[in-house]
């Protein structure tokens, strides 16, 4: 991972980062085998690794899993945080 981040507060409450999705990898392939293991594809609101990537948004997350999300929702990637 190239992990090119900002710090950022996340919903936890803890100091986070926050970039572009294509910025935390050093290429698609790597990106796609992080999805194979964590599912961040949909983790960020896409169906596929590649919509995912295409689409570069920018995200956030942290040490905890729950704070990883496209940046600007409003709402939990954790139903039970809502």
């Amino acid at each position: 991972m190239k992990l090119k981040q900002k710090p950022h507060k996340c919903d936890s409450g803890i100091t986070g980062w926050k970039g572009k999705l294509q910025d935390q990898y050093e290429d698609f392939a790597d990106f796609e085998h992080c999805c194979e293991l964590f599912n961040i594809h949909t983790r960020v609101g896409y169906k596929t690794p590649q919509e995912a990537w295409d689409a570069n948004p920018t995200i956030q997350g942290s040490v905890i899993p729950s704070d990883l999300r496209k940046s600007g929702r409003l709402t939990s990637v954790n139903p039970k945080l809502n």
